[in-house]
């Protein structure tokens, strides 16, 4: 049984405690329409005012999941249920290994609460992919490692405002910069755009009738807005739960990049992405449950690598940071290459473990918020803009100033975003 509680809204664990027939997606979409005026009372309810708070425990590590990885978030990845049920058991056997806790945002609440009257059968087949993925991270959030937050907070309209605006312009920046990066392609049954180097992995998006009527540029600007909107909204709640944004967006770092003014014509972004590279090392092939076991069995690297992100990563003002990235990126490929042996280590004295792994695969990060003087140095400007001056007693609550920032990680997530495979 999950009780609701601070970073598990009712209606969350409602469909976690509900005794659905996975093996029968029918059966589940049947249950989902019986129980649906619940559900949406229990969204309805649903306290965002509490956000999970780690304290102040300078060790500690949040993952605030973004783009691609925020897996209810429907953008920056592929839709398909089969897809993004195997996005979900990679995402714990590799972000979830890495972190002491992983937040979410709640977009199911929204999803619940847009179906207004009776949901059709369209609706409730989209809701019950949601209840598959949800279902398969259940073990996280029974373990305390997987919170959610509310996808938006209160803003004032004089902030939001000025948000939007400085969104439009980073997100022309961006586009500027990455020209010819995303194309849009139109036949007589559809028109897609293809994302190439925008996301990792890329994306073909397909768009309705309605947005297929806006000119390429139109279409392509839309995609660069939201994917710069989402990375600057998602510092701001790293910097509010004190964690570190985790993306597959290189359109969103972009536009972060260039809000630092670090992005421009003379900016080698592939060097400076290279540069801060390394592989944090997560185990194929076990079940979510395994890889909780595995966290436990790994007692002293990986919460030694976990400390590290923490220190250098987290948003909290006051902790010292590195004096060049260029020593952190070094520490940190140390301490990567010492956990990627205790995870060898662990599974051997294992039977189960050993029995279920397939090999230890890499997660590739360009940890692009290591150094003082590096893109984020100035974002609390940004954050600001967000509402956090206006939402200043909240701040004050959870023990973060306005001036903590966040680190943000790129997060080139082949492995962990490709295409459903057999094994997932």
């Amino acid at each position: 049984m999950i009780d609701p509680t601070v970073g598990v809204p009712p209606h969350i664990a409602m469909l976690l405690n509900e005794n659905f027939d996975l093996s029968d997606a029918r059966a589940v979409c049947r249950q989902l329409k019986s129980m649906f005026s619940e559900l949406r009372s229990q969204a309805r309810i649903a306290n965002f005012e509490m956000l999970p708070d780690l304290g102040n425990d300078p060790s500690v590590f949040r993952a605030v999941l973004s783009g691609g990885l925020d897996l209810f978030g429907r953008d920056g990845v592929c839709q398909a249920p089969l897809c993004r049920i195997g996005y979900a058991t990679r995402i714990s056997r590799s972000i979830a290994l890495m972190a002491d806790q992983v937040t979410m945002h709640d977009f199911l609440r929204e999803t619940i609460l847009d179906l207004k009257g009776r949901p059709t059968n369209a609706d409730l087949e989209r809701l019950t992919a949601d209840v598959y993925v949800l279902h398969q991270l259940k073990p996280l959030v029974r373990e305390g490692l997987l919170r959610f937050i509310a996808p938006v907070l209160p803003t004032c309209v004089s902030c939001m405002d000025e948000f939007e605006r400085r969104v439009e312009v980073l997100a022309d920046a961006v586009i500027q910069q990455t020209d010819g990066a995303m194309s849009v392609e139109r036949t007589d049954e559809y028109t897609a755009i293809n994302t190439g180097s925008m996301f990792e992995p890329p994306l073909f998006v397909r768009f309705g009738s309605r947005l297929a009527e806006e000119s390429d540029r139109g279409l392509i600007k839309m995609m660069a807005i939201r994917a710069v909107r989402f990375a600057l909204w998602d510092a701001r709640d790293a910097s509010m739960v004190s964690g570190a944004v985790f993306s597959n967006s290189r359109s969103g770092l972009r536009g972060l990049l260039t809000a630092e003014g670090l992005a421009g014509e003379d900016f080698n972004y592939r060097e400076f992405e290279g540069q801060r590279a390394a592989e944090l090392p997560w185990v194929n092939g076990l079940t979510v449950e395994q890889t909780i076991q595995l966290r436990h069995e790994a007692s002293q690297a990986l919460p030694s690598l976990r400390e590290f992100l923490a220190r250098r990563l987290a948003a909290r003002a006051g902790v010292a940071r590195a004096d060049g990235w260029e020593d952190c990126v070094a520490e940190l490929r140390e301490q990567a290459e010492e956990v990627r042996a205790e995870l060898a280590q662990a599974t051997r004295r294992s039977g189960a473990l050993r029995r279920n792994a397939s090999g230890i695969l890499g997660l590739g990060i360009s940890a692009l918020g290591f150094a003082l003087e590096g893109p984020f140095a100035a974002v609390g400007t940004l954050l600001s803009t967000l509402g956090l001056t206006h939402n200043h007693q909240q701040s004050q609550h959870h023990g973060v100033p306005a001036t903590a920032k966040p680190g943000f990680v790129l997060v080139v997530a082949r492995d962990i975003l490709g295409h459903a495979r057999p094994e997932d």
